[in-house]
């Protein structure tokens, strides 16, 4: 909601507003999807069930937009559990409020860039998808995220999150790297020491998949 006055983004939260516990689901895959939703205060995650297991896609933060399908014209169902990690407040919007959010100058361009880089989130994950290889997955997405220095700050679960891992799988393989030399922490984030070692090892796995 930025852009807006003090005065405005209370009148959104009393019309809209609604508050989560920790812990509380928001909804659940397969459900109708009549809202979408703006995240005021707190943390949500959005995760997957796959092989039995919940998997986390992706940690959303204060003044994110999620739950995007409803607003499609004809709305999907819900592909994604979304979930309370700690007290949360959500605006709950109906597509009618959203592209009246969408025509008004002072909010529409922060909601534009919240759908943009939604979908580059997605364009990453997919990136790291065609990769069978949890290996090749970890170096994929350490080079996506390494900066002009070779260090890579964004955090474990994010991290983990665009190769498609567990927080534990991904640090076991980024142990592997540091123990070949290819990569070592340094404070609070990750340097890339080889990253034509960690290019190699993604392009051999395109290579085996080619074959």
């Amino acid at each position: 909601m930025h852009g807006l006055s003090s005065e405005e983004r209370d009148a959104l939260v009393k019309r809209f507003g609604r508050s989560l516990a920790a812990g509380e689901v928001l909804y659940e895959p397969g459900e109708s999807s009549q809202h979408c939703y703006l995240l005021h205060e707190g943390e949500m995650r959005l995760s997957h069930w796959l092989l039995g297991r919940e998997r986390p896609v992706l940690r959303v933060s204060t003044g994110s937009l999620f739950g995007e399908e409803a607003l499609l014209e004809s709305p999907l169902p819900r592909i994604l559990r979304a979930v309370a990690i700690t007290d949360a407040v959500v605006l709950q919007l109906d597509r009618k409020t959203v592209h009246a959010l969408i025509t008004n100058p002072s909010t529409s361009k922060g909601l534009v860039e919240q759908l943009v880089r939604r979908l580059l989130n997605h364009q990453e994950q997919l990136q790291c998808a065609i990769l069978s290889d949890p290996c090749a997955r970890v170096c994929q997405t350490l080079l996506q995220y390494m900066d002009t220095d070779q260090h890579v700050k964004l955090s474990p679960f994010d991290l983990a999150r665009t190769a498609g891992l567990s927080v534990d799988a991904f640090h076991t393989y980024a142990h592997r790297l540091m123990r070949l030399n290819h990569l070592r922490l340094n404070a609070d984030d990750l340097v890339v020491q080889d990253s034509a070692a960690l290019k190699a090892i993604v392009a051999r796995e395109l290579h085996a998949q080619a074959v």
